[in-house]
């Protein structure tokens, strides 16, 4: 399900999940998520297990409504990358929500303002086919990523600079 503002530490890395490791980045991507405020730039992320998304606001000190945004592949559906004539390349999509799974989705676009759209997207349906194929031959989905109301977020995390 689809996770806004728990993907970040305030120092500006990401938080990763046990076992869940960095595929590839792209820096300067803008991300649109309806009803979640103006659009935002910073860092994409792919993992072995979702898309994280991290404001670069976070690390300059100004204030935004999304800080971070995550989606794991099973969570995200109609997908679609687009190359106009004029403009940045982008994915599109829609996410199933945390707090209505039976919902229509929440809608989000992610436009790569230096490059990258392509390799990003051939790599995610390459983690995400991976993901699948493991999870078949486990004969289970793996557990969402959700943070119960009594956990914190004081564990273990990393940040990534570079």
């Amino acid at each position: 399900m689809a996770s806004f503002n728990s993907s970040h530490h305030d120092s500006g890395g990401v938080v990763l999940f046990s076992g869940e490791l960095i595929l590839l980045f792209v820096d300067s991507v803008t991300i649109t998520c309806q009803g979640h405020g103006k659009d935002v730039t910073g860092r994409l992320y792919l993992t072995t297990h979702r898309v994280i998304f991290t404001s670069s606001t976070i690390r300059s000190g100004s204030q935004s409504q999304l800080k971070s945004f995550s989606a794991p592949f099973y969570a995200m559906f109609d997908l679609n990358l687009e190359q106009p004539i004029f403009g940045a390349n982008f994915i599109s999509g829609k996410v199933r929500p945390e707090t209505h799974p039976d919902g229509q989705g929440i809608t989000f676009k992610l436009k790569f303002a230096k490059g990258g759209a392509i390799e990003f997207g051939q790599a995610m349906d390459n983690a995400s086919k991976q993901a699948s194929k493991m999870a078949t031959e486990m004969q289970f989905r793996p557990p969402a990523y959700q943070e119960s109301q009594d956990q914190n977020m004081n564990g273990q995390y990393y940040q990534v600079s570079f």
